[in-house]
């Protein structure tokens, strides 16, 4: 007999907490509810309830009892909690796949990675861990995105494209293929990417041009 698998709780119930899950949900997976420093413990979210305002706050969690994913879209807040809850529930976060997006077999995907409806993952591309693939997105062959980064809906990105830790790519921006944009920098939504983007700068525009007043 398959094994039930465990309930799962969910770190964030804002927008992309409430995404989550009706993701997991889609994938068959029961839901315990949700951890929010927001909101009162017992507040409904949705259907479901928010169980603590911390993760050291919820005892079946600690104990191990529960799976877990952090469902927060700042980039720095997901990694510092990515790690602070893997410490206490002493095990790795899981992995949310919408059943309607493509993942090539040949692909990797990482730990606590989101990855919403109708995205594309193509062939020897990578997903490091706590990334966020968002809804109708896509990585073309070989892309690399590494940890914690965040691609938004209707984001494409081209062959060999690398995205460093923590970027982010606006809603619909493109990129070209073989380019790398740096770790922590922010491409402005519908912004077309042709040339490399340095480490922390905000980029915008058609073609994407580094704003010096950021």
């Amino acid at each position: 007999m398959k094994k039930r698998p465990r309930d799962l709780v969910i770190i964030g119930a804002s927008g992309h907490g409430r995404v989550a899950l009706d993701l997991a949900r889609s994938c068959g997976l029961p839901v315990a509810g949700f951890i929010d420093r927001g909101l009162e413990p017992g507040t409904m979210v949705d259907d479901a309830p928010v169980l603590a305002r911390e993760p050291e706050d919820c005892a079946d969690l600690c104990a191990g009892k529960l799976a877990w994913f952090v469902a927060v879209g700042d980039n720095a807040a997901r990694r510092d909690l990515l790690e602070r809850v893997a410490a206490l529930a002493g095990g790795p976060p899981e992995t949310l796949i919408h059943p309607s997006a493509e993942i090539s077999p040949r692909a990797g995907l990482g730990r606590g990675v989101f990855v919403g409806p109708r995205a594309v993952v193509n062939t020897g591309a990578g997903l490091a861990d706590g990334v966020i693939l968002n809804t109708a997105a896509s990585v073309d062959h070989d892309g690399m995105i590494d940890r914690c980064a965040q691609i938004s809906p209707g984001c494409h990105l081209a062959g060999n494209v690398t995205v460093g830790a923590g970027a982010l790519l606006g809603t619909g921006a493109a990129v070209i293929p073989g380019v790398t944009i740096g770790a922590g920098a922010v491409v402005g939504a519908g912004a077309v990417v042709v040339s490399d983007v340095p480490p922390g700068v905000v980029a915008t525009g058609v073609p994407a041009r580094v704003r010096r007043d950021a």
